[in-house]
């Protein structure tokens, strides 16, 4: 879906990085929810029985520890992502971006260009 949306606005216009800072925004959000959702099973123990386990023995506290630091530097990303949409919200979509900001820009999108080299090599996952 992004590749085609990529083609759609000439690069380096305030659209070619809106669309890609929203596909990352998406992107981040999904896996923020994924954490949060492993973080819960994380809490329910290796017994799967759904009951809160008080005893550290029944709980995947690694897990957890783990799912929670990685939500924390998702949501931080995510935050640089709204920051750098919302700076182009009130400007026409066909406005060439300068080149400081592109250069920000793009490192905001590093992780993004990361995240979709992998999709391509190794088959994107629905």
């Amino acid at each position: 879906m992004f590749q085609v949306m990529a083609h759609d606005a000439p690069a380096g216009t305030v659209e070619y990085y809106r669309m890609r800072l929203t596909v990352m925004h998406d992107r981040l959000a999904r896996q923020i929810a994924d954490e949060r959702e492993h973080a819960e099973d994380s809490l329910k123990g290796s017994t799967g029985d759904g009951i809160l386990h008080t005893h550290n023995a029944d709980m995947d506290t690694e897990g957890l520890d783990a799912a929670v630091g990685t939500a924390r530097g998702l949501h931080k990303e995510l935050d640089e992502v709204d920051g750098a949409l919302s700076e182009l919200t009130d400007r026409p979509g066909d406005a060439k971006v300068e080149e400081r900001e592109k250069a920000r820009f793009d490192m905001v999108l590093s992780t993004q260009d990361f995240a979709e080299e992998m999709d391509r090599k190794f088959g994107a996952k629905k």
